[in-house]
Order: C-alpha cells, then sequence, then structure tokens
C-alpha cells in the first residue's frame, strides 16, 4: 500500500509538471487555458489558494479569447474550489453557468458532472433532499456514461442513506455494484460492498449484511483499505449479535489495517469500538485504556460527537468499578453536552446512570430529577431496543441455519429416504408459507377496504379528513383537560378507558377513528412505523378491542370524532 500511496504521488507530481511545461511553452491559447484549467483543478485540495491563482489566470485569457468549452471548465473548477471555502451561494452561480454551457455544446458527460456539483453543495449546507435531488437530475446526462452513472449512483446511495430511506440507498449502491462487476474495478466494487453491508446492517438484516462484507474481504486482495472497512463491517455485526470474541478479532484486524493506512479517524473509530466490546466482557482497565486514547483522537479530530460517546463510556466504565466520583463527573459532563448532539442512546444510558450515582450519593432530589426525565423519555427508546432485540434473534436464528446448510452441504451419501422426508418438510412450509401469505393479503385487503370506507364516512361529515383531524384533535384536548381535571378533583370521574391510554396512544386512537393508514398516522405524528404499531397493539389491549376497525368504532362511539 505504501509503494501504491508513492506510486500515486510520483504521478501526480509527473502530472503537473506536464501541465506547467504546456503553460510555459505552448502558444496556442486554448491548450494554455486547458493547462490553467486542469492545474487549478489537481492543487484544489492540496493548495486551494494556489488553485484559485491558476483559474485566475485561465478567466484573464477567456476574457480576450472565445472557447466555450474552456470557460465552462473554468466556471465547473472555480465553483469546486469556493465551494471548500464555504462560498456556496457564489460557487453554485458559477456552477450553473457552467451547466448552461455544457448544455449548449451538448457535452452531456460534462453537464451532468457540474449538476452532480451543485448537489455536492447542497449536501455540505445538510439540505440532503435538494443535493438528491440535483444528483438524480444528472443520472439523466449519465445516460450514455455508465461509468459516471454508477459512480453518481454510488453519491445517492451515502445521501438516501443520510435521510434514512435504506432501501433506495441499497438500490442505488446494487446498481453501481452491477456495473463495477462488469467493468472488473475492484476499487469501486469493495466500496459498493461494503457500503451495502453497511446498509444491510442499518436495516438490522445482520446476516445480509456479514455476507457483503465478507465478500469485501475475499475480493480485497492487495486492497488493505476495503479489507479494513471489511473487518469493521463483520466486527459492527458480531457485536450487535453479542458474539464478541469474533468482534474482538474483526477489530483488531480492522485497526492493524488502519493504522498502517494511517487512516486517523477510522483509527479512532476502531479504537472506540474495541474498548467497547472489551467494556462488554467486563475487562474493563483494558477498555479504559482503549476509550481514553479514543477520546484523545476525537478531539484532536474535532469530532464532537464521538468525543460525548468516550466521555459518557468512561463514566459508565468507572461506574462498574464503583469509583463512584469520577463516574459522576464523566456522566455529568456527558449529559451536559447533550444539547449538542442528538443520539437517544447516549442520553437514556447517560440519564439512568446519573440518577444511580446520585442516589447512591444520598442526593435523593437530582436522582428523582433525572428518574423523571428518564422515565418521561424511555418509551420511544424501549421500542427502539425491542426492534433491535428481535432483529439480532432473527439473525442469529439465520446464521444458524447457514451454518446448518453449510454442514449439510458436506454430507454427500444422504439416503434417498432421507431426501424424500427432506422434499416433503420443503412442501410442508411451502405450504404453510403460502397460507400465512394468504391469510396476510386478506387482512391487508380487508383492512383497507375498512379504511377506505371509514374515509368515505369522514368525508360525507367534513370537507375534507384534516377539517376531521381538526375536529377530533379538539375532541382530544378535551378530553386531555377533562383528565387533568380528574387528577386534582375527587368529584368527576371520567371513563376507566380515558385514564389508561396516554397522550400519544389518545392521538393514535384518534387517528384511526378517521381512516388514516399507519403510514399516514406516522407522518401526521412524526414518529416511526413501528411506533405507530406498538401503540395501536396497546390500544388494542387497553381497549379490549381484536383492530383497527373495532378500535376506530370504540373512538367515534365516545366521542373522539
Amino acid at each position: 500500500m505504501v509503494f501504491q500511496v508513492l506510486v500515486l504521488k510520483m504521478e501526480a507530481a509527473v502530472n503537473l509538471d506536464s501541465l506547467h511545461q504546456v503553460v510555459d511553452t505552448t502558444r496556442n491559447i486554448e491548450l494554455k487555458i486547458d493547462a490553467y484549467n486542469k492545474l487549478g483543478w489537481e492543487l484544489r485540495f492540496s493548495d486551494n489558494s494556489q488553485s484559485r491563482q491558476y483559474l485566475a489566470k485561465s478567466f484573464e485569457l477567456l476574457a480576450t479569447h472565445n472557447y466555450p468549452k474552456g470557460r465552462a471548465q473554468a466556471l465547473n473548477n472555480y465553483g469546486c474550489n469556493i465551494m471548500l471555502t464555504g462560498q456556496f451561494q457564489e460557487a453554485e452561480d458559477s456552477l450553473n453557468k457552467s451547466v448552461e454551457l455544457y448544455r449548449q455544446l451538448q457535452l452531456n458527460e460534462e453537464a451532468g458532472k457540474a449538476i452532480t456539483n451543485i448537489g455536492t453543495i447542497y449536501f455540505y449546507q445538510g439540505k440532503v433532499q435538494e443535493a438528491i435531488n440535483y444528483c438524480e437530475q444528472a443520472m439523466a446526462y449519465f445516460k450514455d456514461f455508465p461509468e459516471k452513472a454508477a459512480k453518481a449512483n454510488v453519491n445517492l446511495g451515502v445521501m438516501y442513506r443520510t435521510v434514512g430511506n435504506y432501501e433506495k440507498a441499497i438500490e442505488k449502491q446494487l446498481a453501481a455494484l452491477d456495473y463495477f462487476k462488469s467493468a472488473k474495478d475492484t476499487s469501486s466494487q469493495l466500496t459498493s460492498l461494503n457500503n451495502i453491508g453497511s446498509l444491510y446492517f442499518f436495516f438490522k438484516l445482520y446476516d445480509k449484511s456479514i455476507d457483503y462484507h465478507q465478500q469485501a474481504i475475499d475480493l480485497a486482495g492487495n486492497f488493505p483499505d476495503g479489507r479494513a472497512r471489511g473487518f469493521g463491517g463483520l466486527a459492527a455485526n458480531y457485536r450487535k449479535l453479542n458474539m464478541r470474541d469474533k468482534a474482538l478479532e474483526n477489530y483488531s484486524k480492522s485497526l492493524q489495517l488502519f493504522e498502517e493506512l494511517k487512516l486517523q479517524k477510522e483509527i479512532a473509530s476502531t479504537t472506540y469500538n474495541l474498548g467497547d466490546v472489551l467494556f462488554g466482557q467486563k475487562k474493563f482497565d483494558q477498555a479504559l485504556e482503549k476509550i481514553q486514547k479514543a477520546k484523545a483522537a476525537f478531539e484532536t479530530l474535532k469530532l464532537e460527537r464521538e468525543r460525548i460517546s468516550s466521555i459518557n463510556m468512561i463514566g459508565l466504565i468507572y461506574f462498574e468499578q464503583q469509583q463512584n466520583d469520577s463516574a459522576l463527573a464523566y456522566l455529568q459532563q456527558a449529559l451536559d453536552l447533550q444539547k449538542n448532539i442528538n443520539d437517544p442512546i447516549i442520553y437514556q444510558s447517560t440519564l439512568r446512570n446519573l440518577a444511580k450515582l446520585y442516589e447512591i450519593n444520598g442526593d435523593t432530589s437530582k436522582a428523582n430529577k433525572l428518574y423523571n426525565i428518564y422515565n418521561e423519555s424511555k418509551d420511544s427508546i424501549f421500542t427502539l431496543l425491542a426492534a433491535e432485540k428481535v432483529a439480532e434473534s432473527e439473525a442469529k436464528f439465520r446464521l444458524k441455519e447457514k451454518e446448518a446448510a453449510l454442514q449439510a452441504s458436506l454430507k454427500e451419501n444422504e439416503s434417498l429416504s432421507e431426501k424424500l422426508k427432506g422434499y416433503s418438510w420443503v412442501l410442508v412450509l411451502l405450504l404453510i408459507v403460502v397460507v400465512f401469505v394468504l391469510v396476510g393479503y386478506f387482512r391487508k385487503r380487508k383492512e383497507t377496504a375498512f379504511i377506505k370506507a371509514q374515509k368515505e364516512s369522514i368525508l360525507q361529515k367534513y370537507n375534507s379528513l384534516e377539517d376531521a383531524y381538526a375536529n377530533m384533535y379538539n375532541a382530544l384536548e378535551q378530553f386531555q383537560q377533562n383528565k387533568s381535571a380528574e387528577s386534582t378533583s375527587s368529584h368527576k370521574k371520567l371513563p376507566d378507558w380515558v385514564s389508561e391510554l396516554s397522550k400519544r396512544e389518545l392521538e393514535v386512537l384518534s387517528c384511526l377513528a378517521i381512516g388514516m393508514t399507519d403510514q399516514e398516522i406516522s407522518e401526521k405524528l412524526f414518529v416511526s412505523l413501528a411506533t405507530v404499531r406498538t401503540h395501536c397493539r396497546r390500544i388494542y389491549s387497553k381497549l379490549l378491542v381484536k383492530n383497527r376497525s373495532e378500535a376506530a368504532n370504540f373512538a367515534r362511539e365516545h366521542g373522539l370524532i
């Protein structure tokens, strides 16, 4: 790898020298403009100021020479240059002019790249949806350029992942992978394989994630970066599955490769993950050493979220070692810094352990305050953790199935009767699957018909669903006021079902009453689909009803709509 880096540096130096030679010797204005443009492009990262000076010389020549392609390239390179300095509006203006010139010249590939650069500007500003829109526009220009389309798909995969659309992200990465395989581009294949593995990890499909990361490791060969990220991906999955020995083994391999490559951010992150695994194994001294080392690196790299995670982890280690004063100091610092990040799992962990520490130290006032905050927010995190537990169990089951299938494939002398028995079980399983699919289909069909009828019924009474929702919300506020009044007055008595339902459950019940689907409820209340379904199950249980239609009828009978 070190040899490869040296070769690339030598090639870059030779390229710059040849461009300088063109600038100094040629009398062809267009060649000189192209050379200045390329120098500006090559130096945009390593020497941003010098890059702009070369582009300024290009614009000076363009002022007296009509060369549209050179002007378009200069505008594109200038926009990319100042984008790196945070001058986003000026960069976008320059790139838009470049796109217009490329369109006039019918240079579709270059136009697509310039539009992609505009998308990058929005991505840098955190406006990810706008970035996606521009990159999707660029795809139309790459129709006849499959390599550019593949690289654009990689970028789109990253962007869709950022906004939480993992299905779309996987679709884009798979499309890119198909091209890279056909082009035998090993480096890009490795990037896509590891990206897809990471996406399946976020989907909690750990067996698929492991499969793609393993493919990357097997393919990597002389590409240590791809191997390092593959080992890191495997380790992350094994850590989620509580297979800590395997996680430790793979993180160690990943860290060794990243240290050889001198990738500081990856070294810090992997060191932290090693500490986390050691903490899970109750090897507290070793864990503390790793986490403190990672924390120092995160501070140097100015990675705030990771630094706060490290502070929180150090507090937890001291807490497990019963060094309460040190634990209290670190956990309180982590809690104070929570406003800088949005990580509910760290927040929950810090609240819970700080409350315990204050309770141990006899400060019941602070302990109770933290417990109250913890209890107010734990519902959402418990739902998340429950979903992760289910996913872990499913993944472990699938991994065991794969291992069993591998062992079975090694038995070559299986008897005919055993094969027939196996086939019969397959048929039985297929029949069961068909039955479950049909039951699910008819249930879904029945539910869809109910929702449609419910909406039509509501629209006969109101002008729109929004009017119905507004009326429902007024009724809901009245119930909440009555519920609050009940807590301060012994003379009023609300129905038991009102007292049993939380505010959020009453909102979900009301949405059911006007015929909203789970997806519509999710979007209306700004919660995940999993949370909506959890609330629905609790509502059914508390109201002693079987399904959404009975719950909706119940809500309507009691004046919620």
